[in-house]
Parts: C-alpha cells; sequence; structure tokens
C-alpha cells in the first residue's frame, strides 16, 4: 500500500481513506488490535467522528488511551463541555484511571477533563505543579495554556510560573507572561516580562507578544514606548507587525477566541 497525495500535494496516509467511511465497531478494532499506521488514522478517524457528529465519549476514551500523543491530547481536550449523564457514568473511572498514565500530556488531559466537567480542580492543579518543572518543550506549551484556561483557579501555581519565566527563552514567554497576568500576578509582572520580547524578540516572537497583548490592554498601557517604537518604525520591523503594534496601542479587537485558547 503506498501514499497518496493530497490537493495540496502533502503525503496522505495510505489507511486514511481505508478507514474513512469505516462503522465504528470496525475503528475501534482497528484502534485495539492494528498495527501502529492503522492504529494512528483510527484514533484520527473516532476523535473526528465524536467531535462532528457529537456522539457519545467512550470511543474519545480509545483514542485518548490508545492513540498516539497528540490524538489522545485532542480527544481528551473535547470531553467534558455539554456532557450527558449517561456518558459521565460511562467515564468517570477511565478519566481517573488515564490520570495515572506514563505520559505527563495524557495525565494533564485528563485532568483539565475532569475539572471542564465537574469543575473540581484540584486533579488538574496537581499535574501542572509537576508539568511546569518540565523540560520538555512541547509538555511545558500545553502545560501553560492550560494554566490561561484555568485563570484565577491557577493562582496557587504562580511561584511555579514565576520560576519557568525565569527559565524560558523568548518563544515560550509571551505565553507564560499571559499565564501569569491570567492567575493574577499582576500587569507589571507579565509587563516586564514581555518589554524583553518587544525590545530584543525576533519577528515570530514579536508576534507572539502581540497576540497576547491584544488580551492584555492593562499590560499594554505599561509597555506603550516599545510597542510605539515598533509601530512607528523606530525598531526594525515588517509592515504586518507595525500594523499589529498599532493595533494593540488602540486596544483594538485583538482578542482570543475560545479556539485559541484551546489551542495546544
Amino acid at each position: 500500500m503506498t501514499a497518496s497525495h493530497g490537493p495540496d500535494g502533502i503525503d496522505r496516509d495510505p489507511y486514511d481513506d481505508e478507514l474513512r467511511d469505516a462503522p465504528w465497531h470496525a475503528l475501534l478494532t482497528a484502534l485495539k488490535t492494528g498495527a501502529t499506521a492503522v492504529r494512528y488514522v483510527a484514533a484520527m478517524r473516532l476523535y473526528e467522528r465524536a467531535v462532528l457528529q457529537h456522539a457519545t465519549y467512550p470511543p474519545l476514551l480509545e483514542a485518548a488511551a490508545r492513540g498516539p500523543r497528540h490524538v489522545a491530547v485532542q480527544a481528551l481536550s473535547a470531553i467534558g463541555a455539554g456532557m450527558m449523564r449517561e456518558d459521565r457514568k460511562q467515564i468517570a473511572d477511565r478519566l481517573r484511571s488515564l490520570t495515572r498514565s506514563p505520559d505527563p500530556l495524557v495525565r494533564l488531559g485528563a485532568a483539565m477533563a475532569i475539572w471542564r466537567d465537574t469543575g473540581a480542580a484540584q486533579a488538574a492543579l496537581r499535574e501542572l505543579g509537576r508539568t511546569l518543572r518540565s523540560t520538555d518543550d512541547e509538555v511545558l506549551r500545553f502545560a501553560v495554556a492550560d494554566c490561561w484556561t484555568l485563570g484565577r483557579e491557577a493562582r496557587g501555581l504562580l511561584p511555579a510560573l514565576r520560576r519557568l519565566a525565569e527559565r524560558s527563552g523568548p518563544d515560550l514567554l509571551p505565553s507564560v507572561a499571559f499565564a501569569l497576568f491570567g492567575a493574577g500576578a499582576g500587569a507589571r509582572v507579565s509587563a516586564g516580562y514581555l518589554g524583553s520580547v518587544l525590545r530584543e524578540g525576533a519577528h515570530e516572537q514579536l508576534r507572539s507578544a502581540f497576540f497576547y497583548l491584544g488580551s492584555m490592554p492593562e499590560v499594554a498601557r505599561l509597555l506603550a514606548r516599545p510597542i510605539a517604537d515598533i509601530a512607528e518604525g523606530r525598531t526594525a520591523a515588517p509592515a504586518s507587525l507595525r500594523a499589529r503594534a498599532r493595533q494593540v496601542q488602540s486596544f483594538g479587537p485583538v482578542r482570543m477566541s475560545s479556539a485559541a485558547r484551546r489551542k495546544r
């Protein structure tokens, strides 16, 4: 079986078409018994169907338990909102078991799913306390994103977020500054970290900083001078970044959507 090519020229997994219209039971069988490539595609198909067709949650739990890391995290992120009573009964024990996974991202995803369902943040805060000490950049990106999501409920993690900010490079620092602000650290704390990115960051790091500043007008006011330097061309930047700087100056509609908050 050979890979095919989509209209964008990207190689497609040879199992993709084969499993696209497979019934639920066939996908679950493939997920449990198939080769690695088959399990990967089966997990993706289950995830897509559960989200797009508003299916019940057990197939998502299969994807979380057996799929590759990013599929597992996506599946867990779809669990918890608007859950029916019968689904909650079925998956509560499974979610608790996933909080003991050897993969920190699966543990964190399961703990966040429990929080979305019950409002109880203890498991998520406990797992975040561990993952914020990680040296794995991927794990840290997910952990910081979950801190944004928890907002003030993550206040107990402020010391850990401060320590992370102190050791973070300019790629991660804007999102850590946003998590600090959301957890209640105060505008001056976040401005202190973002100021260095605005003055010294590469273009992609500046874009990231402006993305978050659009949701933190209090922080943007404290950084008026470096923002103005970019907006007015005193700091070298492409036209698109100068326009974003002017948008932040005016506190225009640079707002983080709910989809962006869920993005990992």
